[in-house]
Formats: structure tokens, C-alpha cells, sequence
């Protein structure tokens, strides 16, 4: 969610001809509401101590999960540092963003005949991230947390729903090894923001039809189809 805050008011800023100097100094505000909000709150959602390290360490299978699905999140760790191996992701994307980093307007792509791609919504949060470090470590790590986010999501909830911890693992597993994620998960194209918004909306909304231990669950249904319509619109 806070993901989906952050974008689209980075795209509004960016669109009405904002410096992102500006752009990074209102979302950083609004994300320290957000991180205060957020620890404040954290203590009412009880139903989701599935989720907490100590629980997962009492699984029968922990060792195997985590061969299973550290040794995945490893290696895309190093794909995230490693030099980009895809053209469009360097002459499209990261180029996009590095643009906007160093300055640039809405404005100024108009001036020079030349359109900003339709992933309005990664180019701009990735142009945040590039000038803080004035390199793509820390936009391609975001990535890499948002599939780690998944990850936990995805044990969060089936275990909500009672399913055993095996098929937890493999599930996570596959979904980790998945031929498409494993090519552009931490690259520099929107594909890995997209599945995290994705798989996150699928399986709150899951989580809402399936159990029934939330005595009012359109919060979360509200939030489930934020993310769909957040996924379309930078689909789109």
C-alpha cells in the first residue's frame, strides 16, 4: 500500500511539473506518517502472528524452507548487484529515470520530442531511489524486498487458511522459480513491482473470501482491490 501511496503521488508531482527534489521531500513526509501509523497499529493485527519469525521457526519444515526459499532469495540478491543484462531495462527504463534524477520535468521530455514509456509509476519511484545514491542499487533492492514480501505474505496467509507448511514451502519455492520472475524480478523493468502488487491484491483478496477469522474485512478487501487497480493502471 504504502508502495502504491508513494507512486501515485510521484507520478501527480512529476505530471504537474514539480522538481523531484520537492516530489521526494512530500513523499518522505507522508511516508514518516505512514511508518508512525503503521507501529501504532501494528499490535491490533493479531490475527496475522502467522507471520512473526519466532512462529515460522517452529515449523517442522524450517530447514528445508529455508534451503528452499533463502537460497532463491540469494541469488536474486546478487542478480540486484549485478550489471543490468537486458536492453530495454538499460536504454528505456533506468535512462527514463536517471533523466528525471538529474532534473528533468514532464516538460522538458515534451521539449525534447521524446515521450516518457508508459511505466510512469516505476520510472519515477526508481528516479527517487537513483538520486539518493545517484546509482539503481537501491531501486533494484526494492525489488528484491517486494519479492521477500510476497514470500512472507504468501506463508501468512495460507496459514490463515490451515494448509500445511510443506506445500507452503513448495509454493513459495515455485513461485520463486518461476522462469519469467527469475528473468525480470530485480532487473530495472516495472515486471517485478507489478507481481508484488499483484500477488499481494490476489492474496488479500484470498484471505477475505477463504477465512474467517476478521470480523469486519473490508479494510482488507479495500486494500486487495487498491493493488488490482494499481496493477491495471501501471499495466496500462
Amino acid at each position: 500500500v504504502s508502495l502504491g501511496i508513494w507512486g501515485t503521488l510521484s507520478v501527480a508531482t512529476f505530471l504537474g511539473n514539480v522538481p523531484i527534489s520537492i516530489s521526494i521531500l512530500v513523499t518522505a513526509i507522508l511516508g514518516s506518517f505512514g511508518w508512525a501509523g503503521f507501529l501504532i497499529l501494528m499490535g491490533k493485527f493479531t490475527a496475522f502472528n502467522n507471520l512473526s519469525l519466532g512462529a515460522i521457526k517452529k515449523c517442522q519444515f524450517y530447514w528445508l524452507g529455508l534451503c528452499c526459499v533463502g537460497l532463491p532469495l540469494l541469488i536474486y540478491a546478487y542478480v540486484a548487484i549485478a550489471p543490468f543484462h537486458m536492453w530495454d531495462s538499460m536504454v528505456f527504463y533506468i535512462t527514463d529515470s536517471k533523466s528525471i534524477a538529474s532534473g528533468w520535468l514532464y516538460s522538458d521530455f515534451a521539449k525534447e520530442s521524446y515521450s516518457v514509456r508508459s511505466d510512469y509509476f516505476t520510472q519515477i519511484t526508481d528516479a527517487h531511489s537513483v538520486l539518493a545514491v545517484n546509482d539503481t542499487y537501491i531501486a533494484r533492492a526494492r525489488r528484491w524486498i517486494g519479492l521477500a514480501f510476497v514470500c512472507s505474505l504468501i506463508w501468512g496467509s495460507l496459514r490463515l487458511l490451515e494448509v500445511k507448511s510443506i506445500w507452503i514451502i513448495l509454493g513459495i519455492s515455485a513461485f520463486l522459480l518461476t522462469p519469467e520472475l527469475s528473468l525480470t524480478g530485480v532487473s530495472g523493468k516495472p515486471d517485478g513491482l507489478v507481481a508484488t502488487t499483484e500477488l499481494s491484491a490476489a492474496l488479500l483478496a484470498l484471505i477475505v473470501l477463504c477465512a474467517r477469522r476478521f470480523d469486519n474485512p473490508l479494510p482488507i478487501l479495500a486494500v486487495a482491490l487498491y493493488l488490482a487497480a494499481l496493477s491495471f493502471s501501471i499495466r496500462m
